[in-house]
């Protein structure tokens, strides 16, 4: 593949949709990640045009599992050991300003197998996949509703 040939978007955006690839085909086959995601592209002059080659490993995260929230703009928030707290309040993690989401909406944190959501008393609730809930396990690929934002959560 001439990957210098091309714009670094378009290089960008091929690195993105593999990224999505392997997360979807890990998904339909329920595994689930141990570290994060990483797709690199680089170019090896013994190859021809059309030629690639891929070279895959697994490197465990030093923290065990750990997580990431998508927003809708694509920007990530990374999940730890420190809670993440959703908002209209400028000091939460993921602050927005969404009218349908409670000044302290949501909070998401570290459970006993993965990452939980805790609705904190919201006006409008807090759903996963379109059901409400006061708290869940989350799933890799689970969507966390808030007001009008869906914030998709991806086990890194």
């Amino acid at each position: 593949m001439r990957a210098a040939a091309a714009p670094s978007l378009t290089r960008a955006a091929l690195v993105t949709e593999l990224t999505e690839t392997v997360r979807d085909s890990a998904r339909e086959s329920n595994y689930r990640f141990v570290g994060p995601v990483e797709v690199a592209l680089s170019v090896d002059p013994r190859f021809g045009v059309g030629d690639l080659a891929v070279d895959a490993s697994i490197v465990a995260s030093p923290e065990g599992l750990a997580g990431a929230l998508v927003m809708p703009d694509g920007r990530r928030v990374q999940l730890g050991e420190d809670p993440v707290t959703i908002g209209r309040l400028p000091d939460c993690t993921i602050a927005l300003s969404d009218s349908q989401v409670s000044r302290r909406h949501a909070m998401v944190h570290r459970a006993e197998k993965g990452f939980a959501v805790v609705d904190l008393g919201s006006l409008n609730g807090t759903t996963v996949n379109g059901v409400g809930v006061q708290e869940q396990t989350l799933t890799d690929g689970d969507v966390i509703g808030v007001g009008e934002t869906a914030i998709r959560y991806e086990e890194s």
